[in-house]
């Protein structure tokens, strides 16, 4: 009689017990689309890693916006008896979108069923994530949209760079490279024009004659990173753009109500006629 009574009397805090874990699982859902959103994706995004499936992002991110194929190339080293000779090989990419709300872009290119490169571009300012990079030994991170080339690293640490400036296109990104204490991962660091911007600033074109070093160095000075790439070092991925594709991003975004505002405000003002 007293292991039932015990039983029954357990019973009773059933209903609390099972309305406590409701609430809380609405309240940890409402956190993670509201408040803590942003700790999330900064979260899933470390997270990640080069040679992970396509499906196991898509468990973290959901089902991506834009898909498109795209044509990739790898550059590779073949040993000659006499020299060393570098070598482009042409190699088909998937490349995935995903649009963060209002927050920025997530970015994959996969071969076949396997991850190569995966990027984060931060659209707003209010998106500023602090990823670390590099060894993490050094205690070197990066804060998207709040840091400068110039506070991230030397100039020293600067593997590549490639800067360019177009009638509508511009963007500008340098490759890290650490070695073993980088996972021997090449780590981009990039100025988007899809990404948010803190304070406008020109690209320096690296590729022309009239580009010289100290423009390079007032640029370093001056922009703010506002995304990031990862990928493995060998093969090396040859990197055009470390944020989303431009011309694909354009027609998914959403004007936000105050540019509806401003349109709206525009359009009337141009009914009113003189005189009238």
């Amino acid at each position: 009689m007293t292991l039932l009574a015990s039983f029954f009397g357990s019973l009773k805090q059933v209903p609390p017990l099972l309305a406590a874990i409701t609430l809380a699982t609405l309240a940890r859902g409402w956190w993670q689309k509201t408040l803590g959103r942003r700790r999330l994706l900064r979260r899933n995004f470390q997270r990640l890693a080069v040679g992970m499936r396509p499906d196991a992002v898509k468990e973290l991110f959901g089902e991506p916006k834009l898909e498109n194929q795209t044509t990739g190339y790898y550059l590779e080293t073949r040993r000659w008896p006499w020299r060393h000779r570098f070598h482009r090989r042409e190699v088909a990419l998937t490349m995935l979108t995903w649009e963060l709300g209002r927050h920025g872009y997530l970015v994959t290119w996969s071969e076949g069923e396997q991850v190569v490169a995966y990027s984060l571009t931060t659209a707003s300012r209010w998106f500023a994530p602090k990823l670390p990079i590099g060894p993490a030994a050094d205690g070197r991170y990066v804060c998207l949209g709040r840091s400068r080339f110039a506070q991230v690293a030397t100039n020293d640490f600067v593997q590549e760079r490639l800067g360019w400036l177009g009638a509508r296109r511009y963007g500008y990104w340098e490759m890290h490279y650490w070695g073993n204490p980088g996972h021997y991962q090449n780590w981009y660091l990039g100025y988007s024009q899809c990404g948010y911007v803190k304070h406008r600033a020109r690209p320096p074109q690296t590729e022309t004659e009239g580009c010289t070093e100290e423009t390079i160095q007032e640029f370093r000075r001056s922009a703010y990173v506002n995304s990031i790439l990862i990928t493995r070092s060998l093969p090396t991925l040859e990197i055009r753009e470390t944020g989303p594709h431009g011309d694909l991003v354009r027609l998914t975004v959403q004007p936000t109500w105050r540019q509806k505002a401003g349109v709206r405000m525009r359009w009337a003002q141009a009914r009113v006629r003189p005189g009238s």
